[in-house]
Formats: structure tokens, C-alpha cells, sequence
């Protein structure tokens, strides 16, 4: 085989001339291109990136917002819930005193109402007792003798001052003396010695009846009263059951 060097050294160099021509005409500007358009890609690219990350950023601050508006709101329901609860507490406490005090008020009231019914009663039953009594001395109390009673009643009289007694005797004003049933004269000559003898003086004696007494014999002076009659024992009586009945 018979090779023509010079036609293969000229086709040799045809090819550098071309690779080189289509290095500099050709290949450099499409790289040049190329890595134009790569930079302009991957500024986009980093634009994107960015603008990714602010996303992301501005999602993360919408969740944290969401978040912390969340948190208020149930922050807040919670308040609004113990602010009921304590409401709801108060109003409960507030209903148990009052209606505590209304069940003090009504047991006290009902304690005071036991209480007047059972000194009513008890008063009645005293009355009642009293009123017995009266009616069976009322039977023998004509029968009952006057100086035992006058002796009772000039002993009280002794017992008052001096003063008092004269004073009694001689004001000018009459002094009453009452008894069951009317005197006789010569009980009422009785009754004036007995008593002119007490007070040390001669008073001025007025005579009347009073059959409630049942009997024995009261004074009554414009500033005294000495009672020695069964109506005064029973009156007495009557008191002394009361005061009992309040202790």
C-alpha cells in the first residue's frame, strides 16, 4: 500500500486549522454561552432558593402566629372558664349563706313562737289554777274572821317608818280600808283602835267592800297600799309562777 504523505499532512493540518477554527468561532462562544446561561440559571435558582427560604420563613412566623393566637384563645377560654367557675362558686357560697340565714331566721323564729306558746300555756294553766283557787275560797271566805287578817295587816304597818306612818295619819286625805264584805260597827271600832294604836295617830279611815279580796282586809293610802287578803296571796302567787316561768 502506497501512502502520499504530503496528501496526509495536508489533511493533517486541514483538521487543526478546523479544530481550531471551530475552537475559537465555534466552541469557546457556546461555552461562553453555555456558562452565561448556567450563571443566569443558577442566579434563578438562587432567587428561587430564596425566595423558598422567606417562604418557609413566613410560613414558620404564620405558624407561629397561628400558634400563639391559639394559645391565647385557650389562654383566654381558660380565664373565661375559671372566671365562671369562680363565679359560678361565689354565687353558690352566696346562696348557701343566704339560705342558711333564712334557716337560722326560721328555727330562731320557730324556737321564739315555741317559746310564747309555752308561756302562754303556762300562763293560762296559772290563770287557770289561780281561777280555781279563787272560786273555792270564795265558798268559806264567809267564814273567815276579820282579826286575824287586821293583826297581819297592822303588823305590816308597824314595820314602815315612823315618819311615813304619822304622815299617813294626819295628811287629811282618807285612808281606804277595803275588806270582802262590808263590816260591822263594831269591826270598824276594832278596825280604828288597831290602826290609830299602829300609826300613833288618828287617821282618817274610809270604809268600803271589795268582795274580789275573798277575804281579809287591805289599806290604801295616797302613797302606800298593804294588802293581808286572799285575792293579794293568790296575785302572789300568780307572779311567782310567771317570773318562774321566764327563768
Amino acid at each position: 500500500m502506497h501512502v502520499d504523505w504530503w496528501t496526509l499532512g495536508l489533511q493533517a493540518i486541514n483538521v487543526v486549522i478546523l479544530i481550531w477554527m471551530m475552537s475559537r468561532f465555534l466552541f469557546r462562544p457556546v461555552a461562553t454561552m453555555i456558562a452565561a446561561r448556567r450563571a443566569h440559571i443558577d442566579g434563578l435558582m438562587q432567587v428561587a432558593e430564596d425566595k423558598r427560604v422567606q417562604a418557609e420563613k413566613l410560613q414558620a412566623d404564620l405558624e407561629g402566629l397561628r400558634y400563639g393566637i391559639s394559645a391565647e384563645r385557650d389562654q383566654a377560654l381558660q380565664a373565661a372558664r375559671a372566671a365562671g367557675e369562680e363565679a359560678k362558686a361565689a354565687m353558690l357560697a352566696q346562696a348557701e349563706a343566704e339560705a342558711a340565714e333564712i334557716r337560722k331566721r326560721a328555727a330562731d323564729e320557730r324556737a321564739r313562737e315555741q317559746v310564747a306558746f309555752e308561756e302562754r300555756l303556762l300562763r293560762r294553766a296559772a290563770d287557770l289554777a289561780v281561777d280555781i283557787s279563787a272560786r273555792l275560797l270564795k265558798r268559806v271566805a264567809g267564814e273567815q274572821p276579820l282579826q286575824p287578817f287586821l293583826a297581819g295587816l297592822v303588823a305590816a304597818l308597824r314595820e314602815l317608818p315612823n315618819e311615813q306612818r304619822v304622815v299617813m295619819a294626819v295628811d287629811g286625805h282618807p285612808i281606804s280600808v277595803v275588806t270582802a264584805a262590808p263590816l260591822s260597827e263594831s269591826e270598824r271600832r276594832t278596825c280604828r283602835q288597831d290602826l290609830a294604836r299602829a300609826f300613833g295617830a288618828e287617821p282618817v279611815l274610809d270604809f268600803t267592800a271589795d268582795p274580789q279580796l275573798l277575804a281579809g282586809v287591805e289599806l290604801r293610802g295616797r302613797s302606800v297600799v298593804l294588802r293581808n287578803s286572799w285575792r293579794a296571796d293568790l296575785d302572789r302567787i300568780l307572779e311567782e309562777l310567771s317570773d318562774a316561768q321566764r327563768h
